[in-house]
């Protein structure tokens, strides 16, 4: 029996499903690595505990129980992989890793790691797979890396590594998949990469590298993915490129490549599936090869310098992107539009975008046979002709449509409404003409509309208000007349911006307008409004420009604008603005404009408008506003501030050439609210001097009577006394017993020894004494 035991034991032990249930359990019964675990171990304590993928790990467990760990199937003692993508580990990667000698997978993508690469990594010559992809790793690739020659897979992508590229890359002659996109790489692509013949998959998009493409590059037969977009890279596309058969996936967009694209490139693109050309400097004919490439979805060919015509066959590649954009192609006449007819067919199509190219003639009505599935179709500034066809409604499936920029002589089709999903619909500059249908209602997707400098008239749909998804609304520089509807203000989610500038709409602002508390912009210039600016404005905290010029606002300028935190332009000019500035302007931090001329403006110049730190452009000419200049922020610099036509300013620096202010000493810097403290003040201590010196008189009266009349120092009721007696009395007439001054005389208080009846009865009066300043005219 015990014999038939052992049979079993290593029948079972020969059995894939026995190794790997052991190598994950029945290992921790007989076996240990200290190196393996000693390296875990440290690994571990580079990171924060507080991590729950490291609840497993402690003695009470095998390490190769432990999460994110597993041990090979023939060394069981020993760590084959660790694995832990998006575990939420934050730290950096300890040198310890080197002992687990038998690791061949690494995987920590997705997490928070920083720091460097530990150039003990390179000791792990079994390593087949380093994916740290996604984390804030830096510094360079470390040297000696190398010696790991059996990898197949290393992806660093999307961390902070710098440096050049290192020329060993090319010695890891069974890699399959590098991706060291997103990261800060400069320098050029080394040529040994073209040794790497089993590369598949090659990805150094969003770097600084820069230099041409090595023309071996396309003898790598096996290649499928080539991403070196957002790069510097310039020179030729190099041909070869252009014949690898199973590439599928070519990304050479947003670099400085230049030349033509061989008339055959669609030869051997058979089995391509993306071509990414955008944004680069390449010209001449878009090659009608290209159609060949029968199994593309995404083609985008943009911002380039390619002229001529779209070729007619590039229709029938029915991909799912379609851009040509921000080029130079044209379409002379109805027959240059012909690859719409086979796009017609295409009902994978999602994205149509021609804009920004010399195409012309009449509106191609090919585009309203296009797929439902079509969400986004953009023909802005294009030489257009024509009517926007009414069969555009067909198109119910569009997420944004615009035809801004172009020649129409067309209204806003009122089938537009029936397209249900729009949510962007762009239509400046485009010489658009009519009404807004009310039928734009039923768009209640949209987030933005923009009809900005056309010929649209009528006034504003009552009915907008129904579009409460909207984010900007600009019909700037158009003729709508009428008042602003208060339904509007339903459209609470407004955020970006309102402009109805330069059009013809009267009346007030209603109050509602206090619930645009999301706005960014408002701008309501030029327009025939008027009133006062209803206080329910300053609820729109979020505005950071503010235009209310030309139009025939009038009031006091209200101070609750400064409720307005964020504000950084405020235009009230070309108004009837009355009244002074309002101190709490001041109080606006972040403005960087303010536009005030042209009004009725009066008093001073607030103070604390100096204070505003940003603020660099200041207009108040052609008011009332007198007195000094400040000195200090906006008021030093000529530039951006602007005074002329208020006539009694002074001061201020002296390039600005304003007469001196007639103050004395420091006066002329005191704000009127200290005028207003102290001319009260002053009357009340005048007022107090008068009734004093009522008083004092009257005392004096009192005692003359008193007195008797045939007193001998009596003549004609008055009493006689010297100028000695006089001077006494004053101490020779001093200031301190001042009490009252005139253009002609003085009056000081004096006490004067009187005789009553008889000698005994002496008594002291005080008294005041009138100096006449006899030089004086009319004293």
């Amino acid at each position: 029996m015990k014999a038939y035991g052992v049979v079993l034991l290593l029948l079972l032990i020969h059995s894939p499903l026995f190794l790997h249930e052991f190598s994950t359990t029945a290992v921790a019964i007989s076996f240990d690595n200290e190196d393996d675990k000693q390296g875990l171990l440290a690994f571990k304590g580079n990171f924060d505990n507080a991590s729950p993928v490291f609840s497993s790990w402690n003695e009470s467990s095998h390490y190769c129980m432990w999460r994110g760990v597993y041990c090979c199937s023939r060394n069981l003692q020993r760590v084959c992989t660790l694995e832990l993508p998006s575990s939420g580990l934050v730290g950096s990667i300890s040198p310890y890793i080197g002992n687990l000698s038998y690791l061949r997978r690494i995987d920590l993508s997705d997490n928070k790691l920083y720091g460097i690469i530990p150039s003990s990594i390179s000791h792990l010559y079994r390593l087949q797979n380093i994916n740290l992809t996604n984390n804030f790793l830096s510094g360079t690739i470390p040297e000696n890396l190398d010696n790991c020659s059996q990898l197949v897979n290393l992806s660093l992508s999307n961390n902070q590594f710098y440096g050049k590229l290192p020329s060993w890359l090319g010695s890891f002659r069974k890699l399959e998949f590098l991706n060291l996109g997103v990261n800060s790489f400069t320098g050029n692509i080394p040529l040994s990469i073209t040794n790497l013949s089993s590369l598949h998959e090659f990805y150094v998009a969003n770097n600084d590298l820069s230099g041409s493409i090595p023309s071996g590059l396309g003898q790598i037969s096996q290649i499928q993915i080539i991403n070196l977009g957002e790069n510097d890279f310039s020179g030729v596309i190099p041909e070869s490129i252009f014949n690898l058969t199973y590439i599928s996936n070519l990304g050479l967009h947003m670099n400085n490549f230049r030349g033509h694209l061989p008339r055959d490139i669609g030869t051997h693109l058979s089995n391509l599936q993306q071509l990414l050309l955008h944004t680069n400097q390449l010209t001449g004919e878009i090659p009608a090869s290209l159609s060949n490439a029968s199994f593309i979805q995404r083609f985008d060919l943009s911002t380039n310098k390619f002229s001529g015509t779209i070729p007619v066959d590039l229709g029938k590649l029915c991909p799912k992107f379609f851009s040509v954009g921000s080029n130079k192609l044209e379409a002379k006449v109805t027959g240059d539009w012909n690859f719409l007819n086979y796009l017609t067919n295409c009902s994978y199509l999602e994205t149509l975008e021609l804009s920004d190219n010399k195409l012309g003639s009449s509106f191609p009505r090919a585009i309203t046979n296009l797929t439902s599935q079509l969400k986004f179709l953009d023909l802005q500034k294009n030489y257009l002709l024509g009517e926007i066809p009414s069969g555009i409604e067909n198109l119910i499936g569009l997420n944004a449509f615009s035809v801004a920029g172009n020649r129409l002589t067309s209204i806003i089709p009122v089938g537009i409404g029936k397209l249900q999903n729009l949510q962007a619909f762009y239509l400046g500059t485009s010489n658009i003409s009519g009404s807004i249908p009310f039928s734009i209602s039923n768009l209640t997707k949209l987030t933005v509309f923009s009809a900005w400098s056309n010929h649209l008239s009528g006034s504003i749909p009552s009915n907008l208000g129904n579009l409460t998804q909207l984010t900007d609304l600009d019909l700037y520089d158009n003729a709508l007349t009428g008042m602003l509807p208060k339904s509007m203000f339903d459209m609470k989610a407004l955020s970006i911006e309102l402009d109805l500038s330069y059009n013809f709409l009267s009346g007030t602002i209603p109050k509602e307008i206090g619930m645009f508390i999301n706005l960014g912009k408002l701008s309501l210039s030029r327009n025939n409004l008027s009133g006062e600016i209803p206080k329910e404005l300053g609820s729109c905290q979020l505005l950071t420009f503010l235009a209310l010029d030309a139009n025939s606002f009038q009031g006091p300028i209200p101070s609750f604008l400064s409720n307005l935190k964020g504000l950084k332009l405020l235009n009230l000019s070309s108004n009837n603005f009355s009244s002074a500035i309002p101190e709490e302007l001041g109080l606006l931090n972040d403005l960087q404009e303010l536009y005030l001329q042209e009004n009725n403006l009066s008093g001073h110049i607030p103070l604390d408008i100096e204070n505003l730190k940003n603020l660099y452009m200041l207009d108040i000419s052609y008011n009332n506003i007198e007195g000094s200049v400040p000195e200090k922020g906006v008021f030093s610099n000529m530039i951006g501030l602007m005074l002329v036509g208020n006539n009694k300013l002074c001061g201020g620096i002296p390039e600005l050439h304003l007469p001196e202010c007639v103050v004395h000493g420091d006066k002329k810097k005191h704000s009127p609210m200290l005028l207003k403290l102290v001319i009260p003040i002053a009357s009340i201590i005048f007022l107090l001097a008068l009734i004093s010196l009522a008083l004092l008189i009257l005392k004096w009266k009192k005692a003359l009577t008193r007195n008797n009349n045939r007193n001998s120092l009596l003549q004609d009721g008055l009493p006689k006394v010297s100028y000695g007696e006089l001077a006494k009395a004053t101490e020779s007439f001093s200031t301190s017993n001042l009490i009252g001054a005139g253009m002609y005389s003085r009056v000081y208080k004096g006490d004067i020894l009187f005789n009553g009846e008889g000698n005994s009865n002496k008594k002291v009066h005080t008294v005041a004494i009138k100096v006449f300043d006899l030089q004086q005219l009319g004293s």
